[in-house]
């Protein structure tokens, strides 16, 4: 039985990162993205990887395009990666907070995963060894905090480090692990960053890979080592 593995956000970036060395692994990627019709991207490895890849319209804060996604989806998943995310007015301090950027950023960030876990769970529970991977941040660590700012990013990827944490605990069939991909070059990381796509994905799909009953509801950097709460 092929092994398969569905990724939220896989048009560009992380996602599109991830999808390409699943792919390279032998792994059938689905791939989750608002707008398909225009993911050149994804129609590229598709002819690259016949068979392998489908791509299906997935927007994580409709319960109607979840519903969708989920009926499109025929057999197990062996891994689920919640990758989309948004990092909205990442600069603003706490007198600019502003109410709308909290509520997009928990709708994606926080809620996203939740939705799109509960609706895919009946797959994952299908495969031998089933994962649900949480792309999160190391700057939604409480004791590594020493920055500030980003109020509505941080807040909601460290919320959803606690729903992976409250998954491993009611789920202890599945492994459920919260990654950081580090700081990569990509639209929300910027030019500025320190890692590509490629040694990020690369990194990460080593975790993955090596994840088993002892690692879950933990939280990993990209390189394998343990980040704390």
């Amino acid at each position: 039985m092929a092994k398969r593995v569905l990724i939220t956000g896989a048009n560009r970036g992380i996602g599109l990162g991830l999808a390409q060395k699943f792919l390279v692994e032998g792994y059938e990627v689905i791939a989750g993205m608002r707008h398909p019709d225009g993911a050149r991207c994804i129609w590229e490895l598709e002819s690259e990887f016949p068979g392998k890849l489908s791509s299906i319209e997935l927007d994580v804060t409709s319960a109607a395009s979840i519903k969708s996604a989920v009926q499109k989806v025929e057999g197990h998943l062996d891994i689920l990666i919640n990758n989309a995310g948004v990092l909205p007015n990442g600069s603003a301090g706490f007198s600019d907070l502003k109410e709308e950027d909290l509520l997009k950023a928990f709708a994606v960030n926080t809620m996203g995963p939740v939705k799109i876990t509960q609706a895919f769970l009946p797959k994952i529970l299908e495969s031998a060894n089933p994962k649900v991977i949480n792309i999160s941040t190391k700057v939604a660590s409480i004791s590594d905090n020493a920055g500030g700012g980003s109020y509505a990013y941080r807040m909601s990827k460290t919320a959803l480090n606690m729903i992976n944490k409250n998954l491993s605990i009611e789920f202890p069939e599945v492994v459920f692990a919260v990654l950081h991909p580090g700081w990569v070059k990509t639209d929300m990381g910027g030019e500025n960053a320190i890692l590509d796509v490629i040694d990020s994905t690369n990194g990460m799909y080593n975790v993955i890979a090596g994840l088993d009953k002892k690692s879950t509801g933990k939280f990993y950097n990209y390189d394998g080592t343990e980040i704390p709460w």
